[in-house]
């Protein structure tokens, strides 16, 4: 045998065949450990700004919460319930996370516009001390009465009048109210117009009959009856809306899915809905001193890493809340004036 003819044959020899799959495996295990990398890395750059942007959606839609929970009752009697109840689980749309979600409403004069002084009341007008005023038809206005009760009314319009009681012999300014001025609120906020008056010695009539004497120094009051929702729009998306004064609502926060609120008072007891206050403002015990509430949101994008399912939901999505615990400014006020020990330190 020639020697240089193995020596050629050598030379041009090629892999074999366990050879070429030993390679062919490490080949894809490397391939497939890079790919994975970039990958993940592909995806938290994705999901990093979705989570950022759900995260900021919650707290802008909370800051908003929390400012007109916070000036709930301003303006108004010490003792009144200014958070309409029996408005949880009453939301249009299902929860994703059982129930219903709710609804937050409240009375808020978070304009910090000052009472007007009045005279008295007859039937559906009141009559107050201004001889030229026009805060314009449709305003919402609190009328608040000697005994601690109050109602919430839409002024109609406004005509110049004569005047009645201290304002006899002038020019005062009658407000046409939408109804009767010393009757329940068609918004479910005040308690006037009771069989009984709450407080009959300081209103000056007898046990068992209603007051209805508007309190001529705080008589008629400026609030916002503010009403916050979930609804779901035309696209499926659930957004949180908010009205004023039974106006349009708009959308505050897009794909918020979740609205959960719960009232406490000083003793430490939670609520679901608002619960009843002590008109005669005696126990303390009974005022709303914080409202806890709850956003839950979700990304839009779909498919995204570390996305979850929802009860009743078919898409898995990138979900989070945020819990913003709330004291309404008027409520610490009052508990300070308690005699003794104040329950709030």
């Amino acid at each position: 045998m020639n020697p240089s003819n193995a020596s050629n044959r050598n030379s041009q020899g090629g892999f074999s065949i366990v050879e070429l799959m030993i390679a062919m495996v490490v080949t894809l295990i490397v391939t497939g450990a890079v790919f994975g990398l970039l990958s993940g890395g592909q995806s938290a750059f994705k999901v990093q700004p979705e989570r950022t942007d759900r995260q900021q959606n919650i707290r802008s839609a909370l800051d908003l919460i929390i400012r007109d929970v916070a000036s709930a009752g301003v303006g108004m009697p010490s003792f009144a319930q200014v958070f309409t109840p029996l408005v949880n689980g009453s939301g249009p749309a299902a929860s994703p996370f059982g129930g219903g979600t709710d609804e937050l409403q409240i009375l808020a004069n978070s304009e910090g516009f000052p009472n007007e002084q009045a005279c008295n009341i007859d039937g559906n007008r009141i009559i107050l001390r201004k001889k030229a005023i026009d805060f314009g038809a449709g305003t919402n206005v609190m009328l608040l009465f000697m005994d601690g009760s109050w109602t919430v009314k839409t002024a109609d319009s406004f005509a110049q009048d004569t005047g009645a009681g201290s304002c006899t012999g002038a020019d005062h300014v009658a407000v046409t109210l939408d109804g009767a001025a010393c009757a329940p609120s068609a918004t479910g906020l005040g308690n006037a117009g009771a069989a009984a008056s709450i407080n009959p010695t300081a209103c000056g009539v007898a046990a068992g009959t209603q007051c209805c004497n508007v309190d001529t120094e705080k008589g008629l009051g400026f609030g916002e009856v503010i009403r916050y929702r979930i609804n779901v729009d035309a696209t499926g998306i659930p957004n949180l809306e908010r009205s004023v004064n039974g106006g349009v609502f708009q959308i505050v926060a897009r794909a918020i899915e979740d609205l959960q609120v719960q009232y406490l008072n000083q003793p430490g007891a939670v609520f679901d809905s608002a619960p009843v206050i002590d008109s005669l403002g005696v126990d303390f015990t009974t005022l709303i001193t914080q409202v806890r509430v709850t956003l839950s949101a979700r990304a839009v994008t779909p498919r995204l890493q570390g996305a979850t399912y929802a009860s009743g939901t078919a898409n898995a999505a990138l979900r989070g809340s945020l819990t913003a615990q709330i004291t309404p400014r008027e409520a610490l006020a009052t508990l300070t004036t308690e005699t003794g020990t104040p329950k709030w330190n």
